[in-house]
């Protein structure tokens, strides 16, 4: 069912949909049943019994919900279909790069660097296949060629040309056939295949939404996992450790703090930035030469491996800070690309007022509230009020809804303000502005071509994508929806006895 449908819960099966919907599930449950048996049944069957376990027990909520086992195996997926059309959050197409570049850079840099590595082993096709998708990818970005103005359900916007979509086609099929070229191993072309067709699917999507990040790398850390195990095991360690390879430990994080100072750091001016430029250089310098000298006493190939494991538990270091940073220290704050909309602090804080008066009052659970709910401003009020049986909704954009002369706290949307503080009853206090929900600041969304290569050969210009990176600074303030709560006078001051 499409979004919307009167009656029909959105992506569930309609009508003629059901014998459909059963008849698919049926036949996929049967042939991953099949194929299973035939393959090692009894591994099969046990994982198939602990997964079908934990399925039946989480989606029919530990059986308060037996309906769930079926919308979760059907409507999970079709909802998400359905909101295809809808579009929601308009994400641009690079939404992903960016995303996964802040929070999952671990995992799709090793998986890059694997299929880089197998392509340098793999001759000249993997480079006709990356040269296709540059080409494709220049024409894409010349916006009078690719695209035209276009009516797309009643809102004009950019859509794409013959010659765009032609594009589009060679950069998808030039990725796509990028795993099938390279010389390594069947379990390696999949997982390299299984990235770049997931990454290639939620990029093309129509919704795009932070949380889809989990599903768009998954196979990226199933890959980097499955490269890192390569490199441990390729490794002889004992010879590594009797060669004192251990040095690595400390070299290669000085190698990219030195890197770094270098890169995006100011040195000074005159012979300050002369003598700290050199320092550095001859720093790296020495850090390339020790590199050499491992590379004699135990191989290039295990050298760049240990130096490629150290890499990776730096960043695994800068990965768990940027999941802690996100969790804890602005988990209610959305300075996070990962948090999509955000209910403010300010609503928890009055949830409390509001139970504090309604003890004040005597009224408990019957103290009746007014709550405007234009902008969808009925939530979280209708999860956080639910105990409360006196809480009037309704859209004060409406002339002819006023708050009633029995209402004691009244909650109205900043879009309603003005009108509507004219006809609160007598003696309601001035009103107090809070945020309802807030958002990042979604200005990645007017990057264009010409500002991203203009961006990354311009240094000045690296400090606002640095600062976010690592403190989560924002040139710009959060966006915010606000609303303004009213409280009566009849609010006894002490606890009503």
């Amino acid at each position: 069912a499409e979004d919307g449908l009167p009656g029909v819960p959105t992506g569930s099966p309609n009508g003629a949909g059901w014998p459909i919907a059963i008849g698919i599930s049926a036949a996929l449950l049967a042939a991953s049943l099949l194929l299973g048996w035939y393959w090692k049944r009894r591994v099969f069957l046990g994982a198939w019994a602990i997964f079908t376990a934990v399925f039946i027990m989480l989606f029919a909520s530990f059986g308060s919900n037996p309906g769930g086992v079926g919308s979760g195996s059907w409507q999970s997926l079709g909802y998400w279909l359905a909101q295809q059309d809808v579009a929601r959050g308009n994400q641009p197409w690079y939404y992903y790069f960016t995303l996964s570049a802040i929070y999952e850079f671990l995992p799709f840099a090793f998986g890059g660097a694997a299929a880089i590595y197998y392509g340098f082993k793999s001759g000249f096709r993997p480079w006709v296949l990356i040269l296709l998708i540059a080409a494709g990818m220049a024409i894409l970005a010349n916006g009078d060629l690719s695209f035209e103005r276009g009516i797309v359900q009643g809102t004009e916007q950019d859509i794409s040309t013959i010659v765009g979509k032609l594009a589009l086609l060679v950069v998808y099929g030039s990725a796509i056939a990028i795993p099938f070229v390279l010389r390594t191993s069947k379990i390696n072309r999949f997982l390299i295949f299984w990235t770049i067709g997931t990454f290639i699917a939620y990029t093309q999507a129509g919704e795009k939404m932070p949380w889809l990040l989990v599903n768009v790398s998954l196979p990226a850390i199933i890959l980097a996992a499955k490269t890192l195990n390569d490199v441990v095991m390729s490794i002889n360690w004992s010879n590594a450790i009797r060669r004192r390879a251990a040095f690595a430990l400390v070299g290669v994080p000085i190698f990219y703090l030195l890197l770094w100072k270098i890169v995006f750091h100011d040195l000074g001016t005159g012979g300050r930035q002369f003598a700290s430029t050199w320092a550095i250089l001859a720093g790296l310098g020495l850090l390339l030469l020790g590199l050499q000298v491992l590379f004699s006493r135990i191989g290039r190939s295990q050298a760049l491996g240990i130096v490629g494991l150290v890499t990776a538990v730096l960043l695994f270091g800068l990965t768990f800070r940027a999941g802690w940073i996100a969790s804890y220290q602005n988990g209610d704050v959305p300075r996070e690309m990962l948090v999509y909309t955000q209910t403010s602090p300010d609503l928890h804080r009055l949830a409390d007022e509001i139970e504090q008066t309604a003890r004040l009052t005597g009224d408990r659970s019957k103290i009746k509230i007014a709550i405007d709910i234009r902008d969808a401003f009925s939530w979280p009020w209708q999860w956080y009020l639910r105990r409360y049986t006196q809480v009037a909704f309704a859209d004060h954009q409406e002339d002819e809804v006023e708050v009633g002369d029995d209402r004691l706290i009244a909650v109205i949307n900043a879009n309603n303000n003005v009108k509507t503080v004219t006809k609160l009853p007598d003696g309601f206090s001035d009103g107090r502005r809070l945020v309802h929900r807030w958002w990042f600041p979604e200005l990645y969304r007017e990057l264009t071509p010409e500002t991203f290569f203009e961006t990354l050969i311009d240094r000045n210009r690296w400090k606002g994508s640095i600062d976010y990176f690592l403190y989560r600074k924002l040139s710009n303030p959060l966006g915010t929806i606000d609303s303004f709560v009213y409280y009566s006078d009849q609010i006894p001051l002490m606890p009503a006895k």
